[in-house]
Parts: structure tokens; C-alpha cells; sequence
């Protein structure tokens, strides 16, 4: 144990260099430093495990002795950068963030299995670091924060596929048509009033879509076979009509789902924002005998409509190029989770924190810099 607590020692002081990782396999500890819990409970069992499996017995001792040092300056890597102002430590988070949402999950990869998932992800060091720790059977436990389930009853699409028994490259098929079109849970995929999903999520993305996400996903182009693939999958789940079993209920976090269509009661008014455009629709009459009871509304042209504000969240259905029509209508967005924050925080947030790396503040609180500023004494 001596070993390990002469390494969390330095680990914990920052002074670790990629060196000073080497640690003897078989101890197991749970060292803490602010954000980070580590726990080694079973490195010697699994060379051993590897080691039988190779045949000459020159490289036993060499890879005893290798792969515990290289997940150790792995780690060490990773806590000396982790959320560092350096450009290392951002290109870091970049890449965690990244992987996060090439993988689908709503925390941080490298508190989840590897397998099934990880095998279908971008190469890079990071997916190494998550591969060597989940071999190893090292639980890296980082602080970092969730993604909350926008809607009552929502689900991460990655755990509605594992559930359904895909794997293999049909798993993979799966996951690059969610890629492609920005999605990361069901939430993302299903109609205003949550009791099924909409259909043009189920059907190819046109080229250069853009995502209707506030997350930047990675690029990604499907094949056909994908697309088929994707298709498949969903009719498999909730049959013909995409139906769901258990609606979804009302918005409990705000979503990273850029929702477009707007229903206003007031003015019975459907409103449509688009990347660039905004365009209003007003009522025009019943569709006809086949979709009796569903509103159609035009598109208005004239530019004297005053655009309301607000509104609940809606699902259409296109006629014509400027005639859509009213399906459902579902319950108010969540509005955005408030986070109490203190004045340096809030200062932090807008960027440039170099700016107040070394910025002191010797009073109670700052209002003797509002004070200094309405005085005109500020500096």
C-alpha cells in the first residue's frame, strides 16, 4: 500500500509526472482530490487473465508490468488536465464532450461500461483512457454533471436500443442515424402531446440538415442500408403507427431540442421559427372528410400579422407548400433550470476567464463596486 499512497500524494499535490505512474498491480485504494474517486479492485486478476492467454513467457513479467503503468499515466494525464485553463486541459473536455454525445449518454462516458457502445465511437485518447479503465475494472468517478430527462417518462435512445437486443452493426447503424439527426432521448423524437413518434424522424435526413439541437453532434453521413435499418427498428418497437406504450408527460428540464412549431389558443394561430425565418399561419377552414376534425391553417403572406409571442409546443403535418395542418398540441416547455450563482461566477460564465484568475475581492460582498461605479470613483 505504500506505493499507493506515495502516488496519491503526488497525484493530489500536481506534481505527477507521466514517470512517477508506475504502481504495483494487485492494490486496490480510492484516492480523492475535489472532483475525482478512483478505485483499483481488480488490475492483478485481469493480467493474470491475459497473461495465461499468450504464449511466451518473456512478455509475462513485461506486461504485468506495462499495462498497469500505462492506465496509471493515463490517469494521471487526465487528473492533472482535467477542467484546466491550459489548452491541453480544453481540448480535453472538447473530446469528453464530444465522445459524450457521439455515444448517446446523458453523463459522463467514463462512468458507463464500455461494451456495448464504446467499440462504435470516434478513436481518439480519451476512448482509450475509457477502454483501458473499464477492462481493468478501474471505477473513475468524475464530477461532472447530468444531462436531466426533459419530459416525465423519457428514456436515452442508446438504452431503448441495447434494451431492444441490437448489437453488433446494427447497433452501430442505429447510432449514426441518431447522429445524424441530433438526437439523445426520445423526447427529441416524439410529438408535442408525447403519445407517439413523429414520423419524419424515423425517415433519412436530407443532406447538410442541420440538427434541431442546441448540442454541436458530430458529423455524420448514413448509408441507405442505415436508413433501413433505422426505419425498421422503430416499426419494430411500437408497430405501424409509431405509437408509444406509455405516453411521455409533461416538460420537466428544458430541452436541448430546438422545438419549431408554436400553437397560440388566443389568436388560433400556428407559428412556425426556423433557423433564420419566422412565419405565421392563421386558420383556413377543415381539411375535409379523411382527416375530419384536424385544423389547417395558411400561410400568411401580406406581412400585416402582428407574430404573438409564446405559445405551446405543436405538431403539424403539411399540406401544400403554405397550408400545414393542427395534429396535437402538447404541455408548455420547461422553462430554464435557474442556477443561483455568486457575482464571480456570473462574471466567469461570459467567457475570458483569465481575466479573473487573480482578481481579489476584500470586502463582504461587491457592492461598493456598484457604489464606485454610480459615483463615478471606479477605476
Amino acid at each position: 500500500m505504500q506505493p499507493a499512497s506515495a502516488w496519491v500524494a503526488t497525484i493530489c499535490a500536481g506534481r505527477a509526472a507521466a514517470t512517477s505512474a508506475s504502481l504495483s498491480a494487485g492494490t486496490s485504494m480510492c484516492p480523492l482530490r475535489e472532483n475525482f474517486c478512483i478505485k483499483l479492485p481488480v488490475i492483478d486478476r485481469r493480467l493474470a487473465s491475459l497473461t495465461r492467454r499468450l504464449s511466451p513467457l518473456a512478455l509475462v513479467p513485461r506486461l504485468r508490468r506495462l499495462l498497469p503503468e500505462v492506465l496509471m499515466a493515463r490517469i494521471n494525464l487526465f487528473l492533472q488536465h482535467f477542467r484546466s485553463e491550459s489548452l491541453v486541459g480544453t481540448s480535453l473536455m472538447s473530446s469528453l464532450e464530444h465522445l459524450q454525445l457521439e455515444a448517446g449518454f446523458d453523463n459522463c462516458p467514463l462512468n458507463r461500461p464500455y461494451n456495448p457502445i464504446g467499440p462504435f465511437t470516434t478513436r481518439c485518447w480519451i476512448r482509450s483512457l475509457w477502454e483501458s479503465l473499464d477492462y481493468c475494472g478501474v471505477e473513475l468517478v468524475v464530477d461532472y454533471p447530468t444531462i436531466p430527462k426533459p419530459r416525465a417518462g423519457d428514456k436515452l435512445l442508446v438504452d431503448i436500443f441495447v434494451e431492444g437486443g441490437s448489437q453488433g452493426s446494427i447497433l452501430e447503424s442505429l447510432q449514426r442515424c441518431r447522429i445524424a439527426w441530433g438526437l439523445l432521448f426520445l423526447s427529441d423524437m416524439t410529438a408535442a402531446n408525447g403519445s407517439s413518434i413523429e414520423r419524419k424522424w424515423t425517415r433519412p435526413a436530407a443532406p447538410l440538415t442541420r440538427p434541431a439541437s442546441q448540442y454541436d453532434f458530430p458529423s455524420e453521413v448514413p448509408t441507405d442500408d442505415d436508413w433501413n435499418r433505422w426505419e425498421h427498428f422503430w416499426v419494430a418497437q411500437f408497430g405501424a403507427s409509431l405509437a408509444l406504450p406509455n405516453p411521455l408527460g409533461t416538460w420537466l428540464h428544458k430541452s436541448h431540442r430546438i422545438w419549431e412549431w408554436f400553437y397560440h389558443s388566443a389568436e388560433d394561430a400556428v407559428v412556425h421559427i426556423g433557423h433564420e425565418t419566422k412565419s405565421v399561419y392563421t386558420r383556413a377552414g377543415s381539411h375535409g372528410r379523411r382527416h375530419s376534425g384536424k385544423k389547417q391553417y395558411q400561410l400568411v403572406t401580406d406581412g400585416s400579422i402582428i407574430f404573438p409571442t409564446g405559445g405551446i409546443p405543436c405538431s403539424v403535418g403539411n399540406k401544400t407548400k403554405d397550408v400545414v395542418i393542427l395534429l396535437n398540441t402538447g404541455p408548455s416547455l420547461a422553462k430554464e433550470d435557474k442556477i443561483d450563482q455568486t457575482f464571480t461566477q456570473f462574471l466567469r460564465s461570459w467567457g475570458g476567464i483569465w481575466m479573473w484568475n487573480n482578481v481579489s475581492n476584500s470586502g463582504g460582498d461587491f457592492r461598493w463596486v456598484l457604489a464606485a461605479l454610480e459615483e463615478g470613483m471606479g477605476l
